[in-house]
């Protein structure tokens, strides 16, 4: 898609109305056309018959999220909208743009968003165009990062000493014990066999 004009429908609420228009100007500016109910509905118009031509017309929702806007009732219609539009994301059709801190809907969360909290005017645009801009290679080779050198030599790890790990091996070992009889070859009952085995050390 490069760099050719696209059209964004930007769905707000109100209260965000002067974030709104900032980012329909940017987006202008960048050579895109933006659709921003403020600027092309006249008194007496409809506002529903508006959102419907808009949403076929253009080519991505920009949703400006915040606690507001997640509740409004046109910014909810339209937002559903979008996302009936494109459902598992495929074509990118709805592109969240977060402005204020908000809890986003279950929906919306897997998207890959834009954070604009917290910006200046010039990270803002610079993060918008960047967001809006389709994904593609570079034109040249990017540079090759070598990884630095250790600054010393791995020392080799000592043989495996098995008494020093096993401490005083020597104080009991198992052929000391002696070998219990039978007890089934003698006349006397297991109990009082086991009784009488001594083991000593």
């Amino acid at each position: 898609m490069g760099r050719e004009m696209r059209k964004f429908f930007i769905s707000y609420t109100s209260s965000d109305s002067g974030k709104a228009k900032w980012i329909g100007w940017a987006l202008k500016d960048l050579g895109h056309e933006s659709f921003v109910h403020e600027w092309e509905i006249s008194g007496g118009q409809s506002i529903p018959g508006w959102m419907e031509k808009r949403m076929e017309e253009c080519d991505h929702l920009i949703g400006l999220f915040s606690p507001d806007y997640i509740y409004a009732k046109y910014s909810i219609s339209e937002r559903l909208a979008a996302f009936w539009n494109d459902p598992d994301g495929r074509t990118g059709f709805c592109l969240p743009v977060v402005i204020h801190p908000c809890k986003l809907p279950k929906m919306v969360q897997p998207l890959k968003r834009l954070d604009l909290t917290g910006c200046d005017k010039s990270e803002a645009r610079s993060r918008l165009e960047a967001f809006i801009t389709p994904p593609a290679a570079p034109d040249s080779e990017p540079p090759f990062e070598v990884a630095p050198k250790s600054g010393h030599a791995t020392e080799p790890e000592p043989p495996f000493d098995s008494k020093a790990a096993t401490g005083d091996h020597d104080r009991f070992q198992t052929n000391r014990l002696p070998t219990p009889h039978s007890f089934d070859l003698i006349g006397r009952s297991a109990e009082k066999n086991a009784r009488n085995v001594t083991f000593w050390r």
